[in-house]
């Protein structure tokens, strides 16, 4: 939860998750799951240029990342570069790639947004929950979660 500005690349849990340059075809060790973005507002500042994308949950990874069940509340204010909208994505791994809406002209466009929970009753810990989060690490007992 909360409010990230930046210039470029810029995302909820992770403004880059990729390997060395733009190039995008390396296999990733990298692992995103079970992760939340919920509330706040998300904004790339750096808006129709040539340059690095922003994603809600990433804002920069590569398609061999494998990307696991995250989600975002449907109360995210996402403002990113190129992509004003974000869009539900499955999950990906090293064999399949991750979806994506590269921008014409580009391919290095990877943002990864997860998936919206569309119920504002949800909260973030009853998420967390569905998504089994370690209750031994995790107070799931209020609206959102809280590290022990």
């Amino acid at each position: 939860t909360g409010n990230i500005t930046g210039w470029q690349v810029v995302g909820g849990i992770c403004g880059r998750a990729d390997g060395e340059g733009w190039e995008h075809i390396y296999n990733q060790a990298n692992k995103v799951e079970k992760c939340l973005v919920w509330g706040g507002k998300i904004t790339a500042t750096r808006k129709n240029e040539d340059g690095g994308s922003s994603g809600v949950v990433i804002g920069h990874t590569s398609i061999k990342n494998q990307l696991t069940d995250c989600f975002r509340s449907s109360g995210v204010v996402f403002n990113g570069s190129w992509n004003e909208r974000p869009y539900d994505q499955e999950n990906s791994n090293n064999e399949t790639n991750l979806n994506c809406t590269p921008i014409d002209g580009t391919d290095y466009y990877y943002a990864y947004h997860g998936k919206v929970v569309l119920d504002a009753d949800v909260t973030a810990s009853a998420k967390a929950i569905d998504l089994g989060w370690d209750t031994s690490v995790w107070d799931l007992s209020g609206e959102v979660p809280v590290l022990k």
